[in-house]
């Protein structure tokens, strides 16, 4: 290959890219509104919700704080779900806590989706067409 023939080439990917890249962002648009992976041929594009981050530990603590509305059996119950789940000073399952006491964890952050889209491959790496299955 020549260097004319190789910037053309390289041109050339450049176009492509940026319309694959667009491509792939109309795509992303469309999973994430239907909200589920897709499989098409041999492509894949994979919708995944994101993870709910709670806080368990303040649920807890707040319920502390209330000594006398829990009473007695109430700060026995916590006290011993927080000792069984104190594996050391600084690790203490507050969602075990949580759970044990019927207590709900406090929602951080909302889950972020996102998209993956990829080709199916097989163990040889060949392209994998699902279009029979």
């Amino acid at each position: 290959m020549n260097n004319e023939e190789l910037a053309r080439k390289m041109l050339e990917w450049s176009v492509l890219r940026r319309q694959l890249n667009d491509l792939e962002i109309e795509i992303s648009d469309a999973i994430m509104k239907r909200k589920s992976t897709q499989i098409v041929g041999s492509c894949k594009a994979t919708y995944n919700k994101g993870r709910v981050v709670n806080d368990y530990r303040s649920p807890v603590m707040e319920l502390l704080i209330h000594l006398q509305e829990i009473g007695d059996e109430g700060y026995k119950k916590i006290y011993e779900a927080i000792s069984r789940h104190t594996k050391i000073e600084e690790s203490t399952s507050w969602s075990k806590v949580c759970r044990e006491c019927d207590l709900e964890g406090i929602e951080l952050e909302e889950p972020q989706p996102s998209v993956s889209i990829k080709l199916l491959e097989d163990k040889d790496g060949k392209e994998k067409d699902t279009t029979a299955d």
